[in-house]
């Protein structure tokens, strides 16, 4: 499966959240932006080119668009469509690498309780892929209320929500590889 693999820290950071309900007929606008853009299907189908490569997102499928490559649209929607998105950025720090994966062992990090600098990490998003949609909705709706409100004190809250949907995807991918 490929994903997008990025240490950690830094850490990926939401820039916004957002969803809608589309009924048949709409087509995605054609766009290119500087950041990730995190495409969750819940009903319906959304028809989504990315750099020439097309993607049909159906109900449960995740699909993440990648900084400038331009996408859009390729096809209207067909029924009544509804999709959450997250918009986030990656620190130029470190790139992020998509890689084909499927092996997810992880081997132990050599650590003390007398360590001084954080211990690197990893996470890994699917790129194109089916999740259980029925444990990442409640994270997605909680991250648009807090948004929705969102002030300078909120916004820490905001980015821990966004850890927990991003912990919750890549377990779903997991659990749904053969090599689990």
């Amino acid at each position: 499966m490929l994903v997008l693999e990025l240490k950690v820290p830094p850490f990926p950071l939401l820039a916004t959240v957002g969803h809608t309900l589309w009924p048949p007929g709409i087509v995605h606008a054609r766009r290119q932006f500087d950041v990730f853009d995190i495409i969750i299907c819940v009903s319906g189908t959304l028809y989504m080119e990315e750099n020439g490569i097309q993607y049909e997102i159906k109900k449960g499928m995740v699909l993440v668009l990648e900084p400038g490559k331009m996408h859009r649209g390729y096809r209207p929607t067909d029924t009544n469509t509804e999709v959450y998105w997250i918009h986030f950025e990656y620190p130029l720090l470190s790139k992020p690498v998509l890689v084909d994966k499927n092996n997810w062992q992880q081997p132990l990090l050599n650590r003390t309780d007398q360590d001084t600098e954080a211990p690197p990490g990893m996470v890994d998003i699917p790129k194109f892929t089916g999740i259980d949609f029925r444990t990442v909705v409640p994270l997605l709706k909680e991250m648009i209320k807090v948004h929705s409100i969102l002030s300078a004190y909120r916004s820490y809250e905001l980015q821990i929500l966004f850890g927990r949907f991003l912990i919750e995807i890549q377990s779903s991918m997991k659990k749904s590889s053969p090599q689990a």
